[in-house]
C-alpha cells in the first residue's frame, strides 16, 4: 500500500513498472476495497472527487458492512482518537498513538465507545490482513496508525497489486540492483565475510540465525520476544471465475478473465484476506483455458483445521478443501 503524499500533478506521476493500480480515479489517487458479507458483495469505495479526509468519512457513512447505530457508534470511537489530531498535527497524533501500544484495539475501540459488532464486521478482517491476528490480539497502535495515513494522505487507500510473480517483479530487482553494485546472495550454509549484512527472516528463523553472543545488545536480544503467528498460503485454480457475480455465462467460459479486479477480505471465513491472482497480477498467474487462482491466507494456522468453502449457489459451484494444518511455530 502506498503510504506517499498527493502528487502536486497527477499526470507527473509515475506509476511503478511492477506495480498495478486497483480500481484508481485520475483526479485522486484513491482505491475501491470490495468485501465479502454473507456471501454479498460489499464495498469501502474511497473513490470521491475531493481527497483525505473527507473520502475516508465519506466511505464509511456509504458502506453498507454496518448498520446505522454501529456507524454512529464507530464515528464516536474514531473522533475521540488521535486521528482527529493527525489531520492538524501529525507528528504530535503519531506519538500518542504510540503510547497506546499496550493496550488491543479492541480494548480501546470498545472504551471508547465502539461496537463489537464493527470489530467483527469490519475491523477483524482489516487486523487480519495487517498481522495476521483479530482486534483482540492486535494493538491500538498499529490500527490506529493506519487510520491516522488514511485521514492525512488521500492515496494511502491507493492498492496496488504486483504485475506477476515476486520472484520477478519484487525480490529478483532487489537482487539484481544488490548484484550489480558488487554484492551477492549468500542462501548456502558457510560462514560469509562482508562489511555489512541484510538478512530478511521470519521470527523463527531470525531467532535460530543470531549468535548467543549477539544478546548481550538489546537490540538483538529484543528480538527474542517477538512471538510469530503461524500461518497458511494457499492458492487454488479453478475452472471458471469465482468472483464474476453478475453473469454467470461469463463466469464458466475460459476466453476472457472477469471477476473483481481488486483484493477481498470477508468476515466469515477461515481465510480473511483473498485475491484471484489471475485477474490482480495477470504476467505470470493469467493461463490461457484456465480460471481464477485464487490466493488466500489462513491464519491462525497452528494446531488448526482451516475450512475452506466458496458457495454459489447461482452458478451450481461449490468448492470445499479441508487443510489439516499440523505445523506450529518453531522456538
Amino acid at each position: 500500500m502506498d503510504k506517499g503524499g498527493v502528487e502536486a500533478k497527477i499526470s507527473d506521476h509515475k506509476e511503478p513498472k511492477s506495480l498495478l493500480a486497483k480500481f484508481r480515479l485520475p483526479s485522486f489517487n484513491s482505491a475501491l476495497y470490495t468485501c465479502y458479507v454473507d456471501f454479498i458483495v460489499d464495498e469501502l469505495d474511497f473513490r470521491f472527487p475531493v481527497g483525505a479526509p473527507i473520502h475516508g468519512i465519506r466511505a464509511f457513512l456509504a458502506t453498507n458492512q454496518l448498520n446505522l447505530y454501529d456507524k454512529a457508534r464507530n464515528a464516536l470511537a474514531l473522533s475521540l482518537s488521535p486521528v482527529v489530531r493527525a489531520i492538524v498535527d501529525p507528528d504530535g497524533a503519531l506519538q500518542d498513538i504510540r503510547n497506546l501500544d499496550d493496550i488491543s484495539f479492541s480494548d480501546w475501540f470498545l472504551s471508547k465507545g465502539g461496537t463489537r459488532t464493527s470489530i467483527q464486521r469490519l475491523w477483524d478482517p482489516v487486523a487480519y490482513a495487517l498481522g495476521f491476528i483479530d482486534c483482540d490480539s492486535i494493538s491500538a497502535r498499529c490500527m490506529l496508525t493506519i487510520f491516522a495515513l488514511f485521514a492525512t494522505k488521500t492515496d494511502a487507500s491507493l492498492l496496488r497489486m504486483l504485475k506477476g510473480s515476486p520472484d520477478v517483479y519484487l525480490s529478483g530487482p532487489i537482487k539484481k540492483y544488490i548484484t550489480d553494485r558488487g554484492g551477492r546472495y549468500a542462501t548456502e550454509k558457510k560462514i560469509v565475510k562482508a562489511d555489512a549484512y541484510v538478512a530478511a527472516c521470519d521470527v523463527p528463523g531470525i531467532k535460530r540465525l543470531i549468535p548467543a553472543q549477539w544478546r548481550e545488545w538489546d537490540m538483538f536480544d529484543n528480538l527474542f520476544k517477538l512471538a510469530g503467528v503461524p500461518v497458511i498460503t494457499v492458492q487454488l485454480r479453478y475452472n471458471g471465475w469465482v468472483t464474476e457475480l453478475q453473469d454467470l455465462e461469463k463466469s464458466r467460459q475460459l476466453k476472457q478473465a472477469v471477476g473483481l479486479d481488486n483484493l477481498l477480505y470477508t468476515p466469515d471465513a477461515d481465510f480473511s484476506c483473498f485475491a484471484d491472482l489471475a485477474l490482480v497480477s495477470p504476467e505470470n498467474y493469467y493461463k490461457e483455458g484456465q480460471g481464477s487462482l485464487i490466493q488466500t491466507v489462513a491464519a491462525w494456522a497452528a494446531d488448526k483445521t482451516a475450512t475452506f468453502y466458496f458457495d454459489r449457489s447461482t452458478s451450481r459451484f461449490e468448492f470445499i478443501i479441508i487443510l489439516w494444518v499440523w505445523s506450529t511455530i518453531a522456538e
